[in-house]
């Protein structure tokens, strides 16, 4: 169901909703409510750019963990509530929410962990009501978020296996175990009819998505665990705990580039426009040419940088501090910042108009895009480690109060 803000005209999700635009060489899909003619979403870009996708029935997709294989964060098309909010509908999962859900065709996938060895699960549920679809338990822990493609949600857990289950059923389709002891799985990207996947064993793995047989394998010797991968334009980019930023070949996962942070840890890097932009544990968040690895600028938080979003030339990237900021993609200069009372170790989810970031602080907030500007904050029992997606006025999230929450005006 969509609704507009303005006149309260709402629907089900469809191509009446959805207007497309001829500007020069791009193309731009608009959000449009048929009754009043508000513009509720869209972008200056051809959607593709932003890993945009749009289902059948007009509803924005999010497949995978920041929405996309670039791992940009960023659906220009998607409509979410401009507060103040309230609870749509809320599931105890029993476990850990830690992770992003994934939403394709009206169906929320979300996954649960714990700190034990009990079994964790993956769930699909209608987003409409959040009733349960399906669900399979998993024998290891979930240590990533679940990606869909093709009809299939894959994911991995605490022993190295990789998963793929039917997405409208959940009947399993295969699995394969790639690591020699148990080493936990990345959120993994499915791009080309591939998965990319890494793994605690500090290697990176290309699946064939239809049968799980595998590709290559390549391991980073002088790193202990790797981050998610990003996937664009034949490349698949992972960083590694010694500070380390890799540029893969998607086809047979030979070396293109390396490039070196000052310290630490690094996070997922997001893609956009020909530049990788990385968040490291060294404080700074890094913006590198993606053919050669040449960094271009980077810029200085304070504390541990993580995973960073773009959008239409702004990178947004929060630390341990609980600053988000906002840099131009340019040169790197910040725009704007917001402090939160805690750690903001998830990528930002970001709309046309809006930022959503949750904290350790318990507290998902919705930022206005431009000024940085609290629009509103939603506090759940416990701190938020995952990203929120975000579809049809609706916002989408887990936490670790084992909660999964749909909230809208």
């Amino acid at each position: 169901m969509v609704r507009c803000p303005d006149c309260r005209h709402q629907s089900e999700a469809s191509g009446e909703w959805l207007v497309t635009v001829e500007e020069e060489e791009a193309t731009a899909t608009l959000v449009v409510c048929p009754s009043c003619g508000t513009v509720l979403g869209g972008g200056n870009r051809n959607a593709d750019a932003h890993n945009a996708q749009t289902t059948s029935e007009g509803s924005v997709s999010w497949p995978m963990a920041a929405g996309g294989p670039k791992r940009t964060g960023f659906k220009p098309e998607a409509v979410g509530p401009r507060g103040p909010v309230e609870v749509d509908w809320d599931r105890h999962e029993g476990g850990w929410v830690r992770e992003a859900p994934a939403l394709v065709d009206g169906t929320l996938y979300a996954v649960t962990s714990t700190s034990s060895t009990n079994a964790t699960h993956v769930t699909a549920y209608d987003i409409t009501d959040g009733g349960e679809q399906w669900r399979r338990e998993i024998e290891g822990e979930i240590t990533g978020a679940p990606a869909v493609g093709e009809g299939t949600v894959y994911l991995g857990d605490s022993t190295g296996t990789l998963y793929a289950f039917d997405a409208s059923d959940g009947a399993p389709q295969w699995t394969v175990e790639l690591t020699e002891s148990d080493s936990s799985l990345t959120s993994p990207a499915v791009a080309d009819g591939q998965v990319y996947v890494t793994s605690g064993e500090a290697t990176a793995h290309a699946i064939d998505a239809g049968d799980g047989s595998e590709n290559w394998t390549v391991e980073m010797y002088i790193d202990s665990y790797m981050s998610a991968a990003a996937v664009d334009d034949g490349v698949v980019y992972v960083s590694g705990s010694a500070g380390s930023v890799y540029a893969l070949d998607a086809d047979d996962g030979s070396e293109i580039w390396q490039f070196e942070t000052e310290w630490g840890r690094p996070h997922t890097p997001a893609v956009d426009g020909g530049i990788v932009y990385i968040g490291s544990q060294d404080g700074y968040v890094y913006a590198l040419d993606a053919a050669d690895g040449a960094k271009q600028w980077r810029f200085d938080t304070g504390s541990e940088a993580f995973a960073a979003s773009i959008a239409d030339g702004t990178v947004f990237a929060g630390n341990s501090d609980g600053v988000l900021h906002a840099l131009d993609a340019a040169d790197g200069t910040e725009q704007w910042s917001f402090e939160a009372d805690g750690r903001l170790s998830a990528a930002p989810a970001v709309t046309a108009e809006t930022v959503y970031i949750g904290s350790s602080d318990n507290t998902m907030s919705a930022l206005d895009r431009a000024s940085g500007r609290q629009q509103w904050a939603f506090e759940t029992g416990d701190r938020i480690a995952g990203s929120a997606v975000i579809a049809d006025g609706t916002v989408y999230f887990g936490s670790i109060d084992k909660h999964i929450y749909a909230l809208s005006d």
